[in-house]
């Protein structure tokens, strides 16, 4: 269940930007799915599905 890609160090990653931009799951989200940034930092390729 869950993406197969989405390795441990994303939900700690995930977690902290959350807590530090202060927004909600639709906003992180949103930010995960889209900047090369943040899925680069998380360990997703930098190719969007």
């Amino acid at each position: 269940m869950g993406r197969q890609d989405v390795g441990l160090w994303s939900i700690p990653v995930l977690a902290i930007l959350k807590q530090a931009l202060i927004c909600d799951c639709d906003r992180l989200h949103e930010l995960a799915s889209k900047p090369l940034d943040v899925r680069h930092m998380i360990g997703l390729s930098d190719v969007l599905d």
